[in-house]
């Protein structure tokens, strides 16, 4: 991705979760973790990463904004 995270940017980890695929926990877990930049990064997708986004902790934090979201990548399999 060419993100360079360094330890002072680390705000904190968040709750591990199982990752499900149609419901079915699949045996592997996310470990989400919140970093703060002061700028956006030019973010690089590669063979592991199908696509990348920067989202506004705002739109995060309004009850508005859907819970679950599916990439076009996904939905074009």
């Amino acid at each position: 991705m060419g993100l360079a995270l360094e330890p002072l940017h680390l705000l904190a980890p968040l709750s591990e979760m199982p990752v499900r695929i149609g419901g079915v926990d699949i045996g592997m877990t996310l470990s989400p973790f919140v970093y703060y930049l002061a700028e956006p990064a030019d973010l690089r997708p590669n063979g592991e990463v199908a696509e990348a986004y920067w989202v506004p902790l705002a739109h995060l934090w309004d009850a508005r904004t859907p819970r679950t979201w599916r990439s076009s990548a996904a939905a074009r399999r």
